[in-house]
Order: structure tokens, then sequence, then C-alpha cells
């Protein structure tokens, strides 16, 4: 299913301690540019790069949505969660990929107006075709992790964001996304992003709010 929405998933517990002790911070690094405590979702869609045959028709490409939300619980620790949803339908049939999230990340401020984000997490995929009431389905976990480069390309104003990403399912290939957002008052973002993986090509435009 990783060719389909490779999204990430983790659950994590931490102590006051870990918490404590994520705010010393490498040589170099300082309070991160961007805030990780936001709420937001996204809409748009994934073309196939292989096309799913079926009785009533072929998909080429199915329309996405996800919702996301994180938390700063320290000055470069965050926890987040965000499940994605990609599903078409014809008459006889009907193609359906999700997945769910928990997710920890660190941003870390590698220079002034420039975040690096490692993240790292356990993440849950499904996939399901259905056709003339017989349906066929798969599910699987693993662990996932990534790192994404966020630069405020005009400070407060715009930024580019270029995200690298893996797991460990079964010949599982890295992917990466390339995004574009517009800010207003360091609260309300607006986003463009591309994700080009191993199956899929996915185009999605976003709104978050962030404290």
């Amino acid at each position: 299913m990783k060719q389909f929405l490779p999204s990430v998933v983790l659950t994590v517990s931490l102590s006051p301690y870990l918490a404590a002790e994520t705010n010393k911070l490498p040589e170099g690094f300082t309070e991160p540019t961007f805030s990780y405590t936001q709420i937001g979702f996204q809409y748009g869609y994934i073309d196939l790069k292989e096309e799913i045959p079926t009785p009533d028709g072929t998909y080429e490409k199915l329309g996405a949505v996800e919702f996301a939300g994180s938390y700063q619980i320290a000055q470069n620790l965050f926890i987040g969660a965000q499940f994605n949803r990609a599903a078409e339908n014809k008459q006889r049939s009907e193609v359906e990929v999700s997945s769910s999230a928990l997710l920890l990340g660190m941003p870390l401020d590698a220079s002034e107006n420039v975040d690096l984000v490692p993240t790292i997490g356990l993440g849950e995929f499904k996939a399901e075709v259905c056709s003339d009431n017989r349906c066929f389905s798969d599910s699987d976990t693993a662990a996932v992790l990534g790192a994404e480069l966020r630069v405020f390309a005009i400070p407060d104003t715009m930024e580019l964001k270029l995200g690298l990403h893996d797991n460990t399912l079964e010949g599982s290939d890295p992917y990466y996304t390339i995004g574009l957002a517009g800010w207003a008052m360091r609260q309300h973002r607006l986003s463009l992003e591309y994700t080009d993986a191993e199956g899929i090509r996915g185009y999605g435009l976003g709104y978050s709010f962030n404290w």
C-alpha cells in the first residue's frame, strides 16, 4: 500500500524529564522558526501511475482528503495526529486507500528563517477494491521516518517546504514532498503541496490554523 498514500503514524509516551531534555539544543541550533501547534486539513487528488482496472471502468485518479493536528509540548518536541483517505467510485465498483497517524517530531532552527524537522513514527495503511459487491482489502503497519526542510523565503509571508520520507514496508522506496505556503499574521497558513511516490503523484490544497 505504500504506493498509494505513504503517510505516517506514531504513538509515543514521554516522561516530563524527556520533554525537558529536548530544550537542551545541539550547538548552533536555537528556538524553531515555525510554530508546531496547529490544526488543519488538505483536499486534492492523487494520480495513479498504474491504472486499476475493474469490470465497469478503469481508475486513473482518486479524490483525497487529509486532516492533521499537532501540539508542541516542548521547545523542540511536538506530537501530532493525521488521517488520510483517497477514494473514487463508479456504478458497480469502488477503490479506497487510507491511513491514520500519530507523530513525533523534533523541529530545530538550522538558521534564521529555516527549520529542520526530523520525524519518526509507526504507521497503518489500508487499501480496498470493491466490484459487484465483492471486496478485496489489505492492511499493514510499519515504522516510518523522515525529515522536512522549511524555509521562510519571505519572512512571515511565504514558506517553501521540502520533505523526504521512508517506511519499513517490504520493498518500500523513499518518496518526497514539495510545498509552497502563504502565511497571514503567523496563524493562518494556506498551502499547495505535491507528493511523488513509487505508485502515485499527489496534489493538495490545504489550510491550517497555528498558535
